[in-house]
């Protein structure tokens, strides 16, 4: 395990370097994403902007940089100041959410939890939801770095899957039956 000042020294001089070429990083608490098992240096080599190697302790690190402008923490308000709302397309069906999401009920202005932090959204309930003229979902605003936390994960594993396919799909490889 990598010690927290270490960690702490990492996170200072990445925030200063994006800071010195142009964007705009808010510093905030660092987030646990819960990745799919790959090979990490291939893939980063592959799909990173940058990718650096280092040795700590005796102990080789490796920090790599998706950027995805997609990601940027932008949230659509409601009319209650409680709340924030997502597209429904956003939900990555048959994954679980990093967050309490809600269904609005416009008949009585209440919001109803659907799925608990941590449980499955399904794909059958994404399509009942559409087929029902449903659009957007909602989660209360403090569980806002939780959406940060579920697109940050849905988008490299998108990028894991996508080095994946390409590896399997390479001349001469093998694809597992």
């Amino acid at each position: 395990m990598i010690d927290q000042d270490f960690i702490e020294l990492i996170r200072k001089r990445l925030y200063g370097f994006l800071k010195e070429n142009g964007e705009q990083v808010k510093e905030q608490e660092s987030m646990e994403v819960k990745l799919q098992l790959v090979d990490f240096v291939d893939w980063s080599i592959e799909q990173a902007q940058f990718l650096r190697k280092s040795v700590h302790n005796g102990k080789e690190v490796v920090m790599a940089f998706f950027p995805d402008q997609n990601l940027r923490t932008e949230f659509d308000v409601t009319d209650d100041q409680e709340m924030l709302k997502m597209s429904l397309d956003e939900l990555k069906a048959d994954t679980p959410v990093e967050f309490d999401l809600y269904i609005h009920m416009p008949e009585n202005d209440k919001y109803i939890l659907y799925t608990p932090k941590g449980a499955v959204f399904y794909g059958h309930q994404k399509t009942r939801l559409k087929e029902k003229g449903l659009e957007n979902m909602h989660l209360k605003k403090e569980a806002r770095m939780g959406l940060v936390q579920y697109r940050a994960q849905n988008y490299l594993n998108s990028k894991i899957d996508e080095y994946q396919n390409t590896e399997n799909q390479a001349p001469g490889s093998l694809k597992a039956g």
